[in-house]
């Protein structure tokens, strides 16, 4: 009987064991930062080690080893990383640098650097050709959460010149234009958000946009994802102001007549603009300004005058169109060229959110409509349920004209970051302009009354230096010191890995 009583003992004895140990299935349980929070504080006396142990749930062991020197206070689990921690911050600093500037990398373009930083070191590395592979590319975001992975948006080359003092200078000459003489109470519509407006155009593809993701089985070759052929787009012509207000949209048709209704399914009080080719011109405008703009804002009961910000298009500039606009008290001022991304209302928040809100229409009308396609006859029936699902969204003309610092109006605060690519262009005249050119001694002198022809002046070539200025600011960031500190002899500087 005693036997068996010892037996059951040592029988629950080993059960609890394993449960205890099907409990530690981490490794560590805790976060290196609350490792270093903990030495620190018992390293100034603000509590033992015993306490520390407790308040951070960090075991006592581990912590008298990491005070007494045993282990380093930082340790990583698994093998060693190829990259020390600084010349992984070296690599970070370098991506935000290019990415400041508008020149973003990619996953590709950042495992072949540290390609070439390894063929240049000729280290002993695990990869393949000494090219990092998707395990370490994982790993290093893991090492380092500030950088993640966007989708950039297109950076054309003139909105990349647009520099801060460009900006400031418009700034300027819009506010002396509104306080002059020439706008009855223009300091008053500068302070008042339901007389200052924005318009823009934006096309809408048919097709809805490009294919995504879907799920197929594993393995499969083929995925396909039924869409629109029809490359065509229709344009858009948006109007908001200041205080949530949306005038209908004006959808504009590459067609000179109408075999069908346009707006079928959709309100009634959407307007419809006609052009030979889709675009908007400037006869479509000024009917639109005519019709549509003046007559909404009266029924509003909005007092006039009020500002319309447009574009620098030639449509929106016409003599017909200026003197309607002189005559009905609309203030009609253009926006600096090739800058709606930084002050543009309209691009700022209702487009992104718009198009989004389109593309989910669309997907939703395909999967009820197996085999449809979108097309300028059912246009507007989709259209209009992406238009009213962005318009009914609370603040998304404040927002827009917030963001583009225009009401409330604060010139000096507008986004000097989205300038940082204009810093990486730099224009070269032609060395020594005023020197006079130089003659062989057996060339006859000037006659009078005619002119000696004179050199054409050098055109200004623009130059590309985004990579060169990133790394060479990145270099002069970092102390000798850091540069591969590896047993390896210290190489060349890092402008040299990077073939430009």
């Amino acid at each position: 009987m005693c036997a068996l009583k010892i037996y059951d003992s040592f029988v629950f004895t080993a059960n609890m064991n394993m449960l205890r140990a099907k409990k530690r299935s981490s490794f560590r349980d805790y976060e290196q930062a609350t490792v270093v929070e903990a030495v620190s504080k018992v390293r100034a006396g603000k509590m033992s080690a015993r306490q520390a142990s407790r308040t951070y749930k960090i075991p006592k062991t581990t912590l008298l080893d990491k005070l007494r020197g045993r282990c380093p206070v930082v340790s990583t689990q698994g093998p060693k990383p190829v990259l020390s921690a600084a010349e992984e911050t070296q690599l970070v600093d370098w991506i935000f640098g290019m990415n400041r500037v508008g020149y973003g990398q990619t996953r590709r373009e950042l495992l072949l650097t540290v390609k070439k930083i390894l063929d240049e070191d000729e280290r002993e590395n695990p990869f393949t050709n000494n090219t990092p592979g998707p395990h370490w590319y994982r790993a290093f975001l893991k090492r380092n959460p500030a950088v993640v992975e966007r989708v950039g948006e297109a950076l054309g080359k003139e909105r990349a010149m647009v520099t801060v003092r460009r900006l400031e200078k418009w700034f300027e000459d819009f506010h002396a234009y509104m306080t002059s003489e020439e706008v009855d109470g223009g300091e008053e519509i500068l302070s008042n958000g339901a007389r200052i407006f924005n318009c823009d155009e934006s096309g809408f593809p048919l097709g809805g946009g490009k294919a995504e993701k879907v799920l197929a089985p594993k393995g499969t070759k083929n995925i396909y994802q039924f869409s629109n052929s029809d490359k065509h787009q229709i344009t858009v012509l948006a109007c908001m102001n200041a205080c949530d207000f949306f005038l209908e949209p004006m959808l504009i048709y590459p067609n000179s007549r109408f075999r069908y209704n346009p707006l079928e399914g959709a309100p009634q009080e959407f307007f419809v603009g006609r052009s030979s080719n889709g675009w908007i011109n400037s006869q479509v405008f000024f009917e639109w300004l005519a019709n549509h703009f003046v007559p909404s804002v009266k029924r509003q009961q909005i007092e006039f005058p009020v500002l319309l910000l447009v574009d620098g298009h030639s449509s929106h500039i016409s003599l017909e169109t200026a003197e309607f606009c002189q005559k009905n008290g609309v203030v009609l001022y253009c926006l600096p060229a090739h800058s709606s991304h930084i002050i543009q209302p309209c691009d700022l928040t209702l487009f992104r959110s718009l198009k989004g809100s389109w593309r989910r229409h669309v997907k939703e009308w395909k999967s009820t409509n197996i085999g449809g396609n979108i097309t300028k006859i059912n246009f507007a029936s989709v259209f209009c349920k992406a238009w009213g699902e962005c318009t009914a969204s609370t603040d998304i003309s404040a927002k827009g004209f917030r963001a583009a610092v225009l009401f409330p109006y604060n010139p000096l605060a507008f986004d000097r970051e989205k300038l940082a690519p204009s810093t990486v262009f730099r224009q070269q005249d032609a060395p020594n302009r005023n020197q006079q050119p130089t003659h062989r001694e057996d060339q006859s002198p000037e006659r009078p009354g005619t002119s000696q022809p004179q050199p054409a002046p050098a055109a200004r070539t623009v130059e590309t230096e985004a990579a060169k200025l990133a790394l060479c600011t990145l270099e002069g960031t970092i102390s000798e010191e850091k540069k591969w500190a590896e047993k390896q002899p210290r190489t060349r500087p890092l402008r040299h890995l990077w073939t430009l």
